[in-house]
């Protein structure tokens, strides 16, 4: 009897590890393969909507007449939406928490679009707390036809979590998250009713897909703002368009202007949103962030990997220090 149960095990285990453990393995080895090129497929056609679709008529589509409202529009990614909404023919409002940089921002933005008009309200968004302070700062807009909102207001914490400051975690959290929810749902109230379409673009960034060391604060709120906005996109009124941007690095004040090897400009980021504005939900603003952040799900652990390290070793190569002092000096 004993032979006989010994006999039937070794049948039975020769047969799984004969059959059954290749088979599993082919069977991941299958969906992995499946969900790479579902991936790529959907890189590619990002990739071809930005560069093969042509731009939308956006004042057509949106509203002669009507304005664009940009949170944290007086420098970087902000001021380069307001500067080529000027120049696409909208007229803008602009709230920073900066009375100068506004006062530039707008100058600069009279310079090239003369006819512009442009409203300017100074505004930390971390100040706002309740409802009731997001309603009494909006309601100083209702008298614009306001038919694009931006929510590009953010900053970036700095340091490890056990050296932030309670004004490091409840700022990060107000401005990068709080707000984004509360200028979207107060204002797709509003939007809705337009006879024209409009639309809520919302800035979220590829370091949003993984948890990140050097921004352990950073990260999660972009995530937090990435699946927000795609979640409104599937259940938004077809007069609304929702547009998730998740850019990579660019050449802002807060890399020092300085261009890594996966950098681009501003100008780059923004023009390719204008041409993604109504033919796409999610974009990322440059074909190498959209291939990386495309990749992030399949590859999560192989990006992490790479992406922490590349960034410590070029933190360090390209002065980690100044770019945190620099950070921590921008939001004084």
């Amino acid at each position: 009897m004993d032979s006989s149960l010994t006999f039937c095990t070794i049948i039975l285990t020769t047969a799984l590890a004969t059959w059954l453990i290749p088979a599993a393995a082919s069977l991941v080895l299958l969906l992995g393969i499946c969900r790479l090129a579902s991936t790529g497929l959907s890189a590619c056609t990002v990739i071809f909507r930005m560069f093969c679709v042509p731009r939308k008529n956006l004042v057509q589509r949106y509203g002669k007449d009507s304005y664009v409202l940009v949170t944290g529009g007086a420098n970087g990614i902000g001021l380069e939406y307001a500067r080529q909404f000027a120049q696409a023919g909208f007229s803008l409002v602009i709230v920073d928490r900066s009375e100068e940089g506004l006062r530039k921002a707008a100058q600069e933005i009279l310079e090239v679009s003369s006819g512009c008009r442009v409203v300017l309200k100074v505004c930390d968004l971390q100040g706002l707390v309740t409802y009731e302070d997001f309603e009494r700062l909006l309601t100083e807009f209702w008298q614009y036809d306001i038919s694009i909102v931006v929510n590009n207001a953010g900053f970036m914490d700095c340091d490890r979590l056990e050296k932030a400051t309670e004004e490091d975690v409840v700022g990060i959290i107000r401005t990068n998250c709080i707000a984004v929810v509360m200028f979207s749902n107060i204002f797709y109230n509003r939007l809705i009713s337009r006879s024209n379409k409009s639309c809520i673009i919302n800035m979220s960034s590829t370091i949003g897909g993984a948890p990140a060391k050097i921004v352990p604060m950073y990260a999660p709120t972009k995530g937090f703002v990435k699946f927000l906005s795609q979640g409104l996109a599937k259940e938004a009124d077809r007069n609304i368009d929702i547009l998730t941007v998740c850019p990579g690095s660019v050449d802002t004040k807060f890399t020092l202007n300085r261009k890594f090897i996966d950098t681009c400009s501003s100008k780059t980021v923004v023009n390719r949103v204008l041409d993604s504005m109504g033919n796409c939900n999610k974009m990322s603003g440059w074909w190498l962030h959209e291939i990386w952040d495309q990749t992030q799900t399949s590859l999560w652990y192989f990006n992490h990997g790479i992406y922490t390290h590349v960034m410590e070793f070029f933190g360090k190569y390209f002065g980690y220090d100044e770019l945190i002092n620099n950070i921590k000096q921008s939001r004084q």
